[in-house]
């Protein structure tokens, strides 16, 4: 008998070997489609509003020196998983990516709530014991101001306190800035 794919794709195991007796349902092969990879992930219940099927994220390939490219979900199973109250969701790889079956991913969902204020992490600046952002004044001069931060979310960093949504802020610190220097914006 010949056994046939509905796609091009490469045979990734083989579970008979030749001479086997198969049953009917029995699998004998695991083929996948080539070009076509997906992240599968599992997100919590109280997190599921927060995503809907054809949504950009951003996932990260740690095994690809940290690539970061944007995935789409392309499934989110109706029913959430008894034991672990989550859902099981596939994100769409773009093609073209030197990915192989089994890589580990990181996948940054947006979850919304709280409006999060996020800053680059390289405009978080430790002097000694102290954590702060420069901000930048009316009269364009950086001030130096502590701030509390959370969660790291790739390369931004959460600001729990210090700096307010809207404020203007050095986004790439050179080591010689200080408080009180005037400094210039630039695109």
């Amino acid at each position: 008998a010949q056994v046939r794919a509905p796609y091009v794709g490469r045979v990734i195991s083989r579970l008979v070997d030749a001479g086997d007796l198969a049953s009917p349902g029995t699998p004998l092969l695991t083929v996948e489609q080539e070009g076509l990879f997906c992240a599968d992930l599992v997100l919590p219940e109280r997190h599921i509003q927060s995503i809907t099927v054809g949504m950009s994220v951003k996932v990260q390939v740690p095994a690809l020196e940290d690539l970061e490219t944007t995935g789409h979900v392309g499934r989110i199973v109706p029913a959430a998983d008894a034991r672990s109250r989550s859902f099981e969701i596939k994100v769409g790889m773009p093609e073209g990516l030197a990915l192989k079956t089994g890589m580990f991913a990181r996948v940054f969902i947006p979850l919304g709530g709280t409006g999060v204020l996020l800053v680059p992490e390289s405009a978080v600046v430790q002097q000694g014991q102290l954590t702060g952002v420069y901000i930048v004044d009316d009269q364009g001069t950086a001030r130096f101001r502590l701030v509390r931060t959370g969660k790291r979310l790739g390369d931004r960093v959460e600001i729990i306190s210090g700096l307010k949504a809207g404020q203007r802020y050095v986004t790439q610190v050179p080591a010689t800035l200080q408080d009180g220097l005037i400094v210039e914006a630039i695109q």
